[in-house]
């Protein structure tokens, strides 16, 4: 059986303009709609700036969890980003996320 997921956020979020170097963190809502417990078996990220936080533990039937996703653009350059992050799991396909903004000195 293939374990299913509905979002409870989008999978794609706008960090905006800003202009001060932060670290920015978006959690990805999701809840299990399969039969089956969900697992994240890894992710990967499109660069070094960007690094996640996941359930490392099945999310049972019913059960909400987050992948939180965090950007740390210190040390590269200004200008406007956009980021993919591939979730692989025990589901049918790979989950695209994406993040994007736009860093104005």
């Amino acid at each position: 059986m293939v374990s299913h997921i509905e979002w409870l956020t989008d999978t794609s979020h706008d960090f905006g303009t800003y202009s001060e170097r932060d670290t920015l963190k978006h959690d990805f809502i999701f809840r299990n709609v399969g039969k089956v417990p969900f697992f994240i078996g890894r992710i990967k990220t499109s660069c070094g700036c960007t690094t996640t936080e996941y359930p490392n533990h099945p999310v049972l039937q019913g059960e909400c969890d987050t992948i939180r996703v965090i950007y740390d653009g210190n040390g590269f350059r200004p200008g406007k980003y956009s980021k993919t992050i591939k979730v692989f799991t025990n589901s049918d396909s790979v989950i695209s996320l994406k993040i994007k903004g736009e860093f104005i000195p």
